[in-house]
């Protein structure tokens, strides 16, 4: 139950974020902020292409959100996300491979118990991209509301 509701709160916490693998080598500066001064930086979806978190990841790419350096959006779909959640966990902890997804992190140690990580454990949250709001609706003559 302990972890079951610990999990919960890191859900709901941490609904479609950036994650970043290990320490950041590339450059920390004095203040303490990152920048990859240069080079390819990974941003890893383990969504396919095309759907929401492949967008975002884009915009994002195409942002101006890494200055000096190219930003690569790579799709890895696979195993309700814990083929691209695996990569981004074993990723060269260098600050030139980051990660995005929603709950999933959160949601696949609970559901099943194969999966390699807990990767909420694994990785440090950089920033929220973006929140989705989700509502039912029905008819507006219908007699349900």
């Amino acid at each position: 139950m302990k972890r079951i509701l610990s999990s919960l709160i890191v859900l709901l916490a941490s609904m479609m974020l950036v994650f970043a693998s290990g320490s950041n080598e590339a450059a920390v500066s004095e203040d303490g902020s990152w920048t990859p001064g240069g080079g390819n930086v990974s941003l890893i979806v383990p969504f396919a292409a095309g759907g929401s978190s492949d967008q975002v990841a884009r915009i994002i790419a195409n942002s101006g959100a890494f200055p000096d350096a190219n930003v690569v959006v790579e799709n890895v779909p696979g195993g309700s996300c814990a083929i691209g959640l695996t990569e981004i966990v074993q990723a060269k902890p260098d600050g030139f491979t980051v990660g995005s997804t929603g709950n999933q992190m959160v949601i696949l140690p609970i559901t099943t118990s194969t999966q390699p990580y807990v990767y909420y454990e694994e990785v440090t949250p950089i920033c929220c991209l973006s929140v989705t709001t989700f509502a039912l609706f029905v008819r507006a003559d219908s007699d349900i509301y």
